[in-house]
């Protein structure tokens, strides 16, 4: 349900206005016109609670 990816993303950015600031921004770059506008947003409140580094288990190479 969105209500549980609103409160996960809100415990990584706990103002509620620049949550809905970045989740607008975010929905505007990202939106494709084929899909539903719902759907770009689950996406985006996921991306924001749980990051793609978060899910990795092997740490990013430095490079030299």
């Amino acid at each position: 349900m969105r209500s549980s990816l609103v409160y996960s993303a809100n415990k990584e950015i706990p103002n509620r206005f620049q949550l809905c600031q970045t989740v607008n921004k975010a929905a505007r770059v990202l939106h494709l016109a084929n899909s539903p506008t719902q759907l770009t947003i689950n996406r985006i409140l996921q991306d924001i609670s749980h990051p793609v580094s978060e899910l990795k288990d092997v740490s990013p190479e430095v490079a030299l």
